[in-house]
């Protein structure tokens, strides 16, 4: 099974906007059936971005999700930068998770470093 980066922004979205963690859920997302839906929850788990609870049973695979760790928040604000998103998305679409979390780190901190030299220039 391949990774689908849209599924990831949308579990990540999803899990950002849940307001009750006491309960796990696995969220219904148009156009993905649950099994792929898990495969992608458990992935992100594995990767530290979600907590994520296995309810697997003998009918299949359930991974659902309790709440976006710290570094899941950091990561998804990271995406939610357009320019990131797209780069992402065109040019390492095929790269693995943990390459994508690294570049969309750099690619924010360049996009920082413009921005401050920039204020910095306005101010001198």
């Amino acid at each position: 099974m391949k990774r689908n980066m849209d599924l990831v922004y949308k579990i990540l979205e999803f899990t950002e906007n849940k307001s009750d963690f006491t309960s796990p859920e696995l969220p219904m997302i148009e156009g993905f059936d649950q099994t792929i839906i898990c495969y992608h929850i458990k992935i992100l788990s594995q990767a530290r971005l979600l907590e994520a609870k296995d309810w697997s049973s003998d009918d299949g695979p359930e991974w659902v999700l309790t709440h976006m760790t710290n570094y899941g928040h950091d990561f998804f604000e990271n995406l939610k930068q357009k320019t990131i998103w797209e780069t992402i998305k065109s040019e390492f679409k095929d790269a693995s998770l943990d390459t994508i979390i690294s570049v969309s780190k750099q690619l924010a901190e360049g996009w920082a470093k413009k921005k401050v030299n920039a204020l910095l220039a306005e101010n001198s």
